[in-house]
This record gives structure tokens, C-alpha cells and sequence, in this order.
């Protein structure tokens, strides 16, 4: 081999050898998270605000529900099942170990069978309150196709909105027949 030709030799090789290496492949995204069904996402406080109960959903009927401590953001329990809509108002126990679930247009072709409001434990349901079982003029109640309107306070009827007793350990409400109710979290032992 002749020197110049070794010196192109050279060359290539040092320019082969100087190379920087390709740059690293960039990380990998994690994974999106699933993402919220509409209505089924909330979060309820209890009285103090200390305590919450959310509720996430990756499918229209799959949902997990915990209790949550403000402060810290500890989670004192976790329960799989859907409670609630957004639609709904939700109330936490002061404790937190009980939920209640007003809905403000519940389903039913008659008022007496529809679902009012239900009380849930982290094992599941407590109790319900259909409209039979409460003692409201079911003729002043408003339908809407298979739903009722049935709550002052809210949907833009006129009235106080429900809320926690004074004592927080129920929720008061008044109906559009202006009779007024106590729900109590836990169901009373008769």
C-alpha cells in the first residue's frame, strides 16, 4: 500500500472512530390515564371538609370509590362499585364511613317507585328512600319524560338547597310540596 494511500486510510478511520454516537432514544411516555367518564367522576365532603368521598370511572358501571383524608391525602378505605352521578348531590358522613346520595331527578315512571336518595357504606347500600316511602304530595312533583323533579334548592327551583343537619350526622331537605325531611346517614333501627 503507498503512504497516501495510507493516510486516507487513516483519515477514514479516525473519522469512523470520532463519530458520536447516535443520541439516546427518548424515554418512553407512560401510559395515559384512563380517562374519566362523564357524570361519574365527584367527590363528596363530609361536614367539617376534614373527609372526602371520590369516585373515579373507567367504564360507564366500573367505579372505585374512597375515603380520603384532606390533609394528608391518606386513603382510610376503598370500595369498587358506582354510587352516585355528578348530577347527584352527595353527602360524607363526619366520619366518613357512610355516604348519602340525593338524586335530584330520579328515574321512574311513577314517583312511589322512584329512587329518592340512598345511604352507602363502603360494603354497598344501606338504604334507599323511594317516593312512596316518604310522606310528599307526589302531585306536586314535576316529570320530566321518566324523571322527577321533586327538590327545592336545586335545578333552579326556589328553597334551600340540602345540607347537613346541625349536628352533621343527617341531611335536611325540603320537597317542592314544601314539606321538609331529615335523612339520616346511618339507617335508624326501629
Amino acid at each position: 500500500m503507498r503512504h497516501a494511500d495510507l493516510r486516507w486510510a487513516a483519515v477514514a478511520l479516525t473519522l469512523v472512530a470520532c463519530k458520536k454516537p447516535p443520541p439516546p432514544a427518548p424515554p418512553e411516555e407512560p401510559p395515559a390515564p384512563a380517562p374519566e367518564i362523564r357524570g361519574l367522576g365527584w367527590e363528596a365532603l363530609n361536614p367539617d371538609a376534614t373527609l372526602r368521598i371520590q369516585q373515579t370511572a373507567t367504564a360507564p358501571d366500573v367505579c372505585e370509590v374512597k375515603c380520603v383524608e384532606n390533609k394528608t391525602q391518606a386513603v382510610r378505605w376503598t370500595a369498587k362499585g358506582c354510587r352516585g352521578t355528578a348530577l347527584d348531590l352527595r353527602f360524607a358522613s363526619p366520619d366518613c364511613s357512610h355516604l348519602l346520595v340525593i338524586h335530584t331527578l330520579p328515574n321512574g315512571s311513577q314517583f312511589r317507585y322512584a329512587v329518592l336518595a340512598s345511604s352507602w357504606s363502603q360494603a354497598g347500600i344501606e338504604y334507599e328512600v323511594k317516593g312512596g316511602g316518604m310522606p310528599i304530595d307526589a302531585k306536586k312533583m314535576q316529570p320530566t319524560g321518566t324523571q322527577f323533579r321533586w327538590l327545592r334548592g336545586v335545578l333552579g327551583d326556589a328553597g334551600d338547597k340540602p345540607h347537613f343537619s346541625a349536628d352533621g350526622n343527617a341531611v335536611e331537605l325540603e320537597a317542592l310540596d314544601g314539606s321538609k325531611h331529615t335523612l339520616p346517614f346511618v339507617p335508624v333501627k326501629r
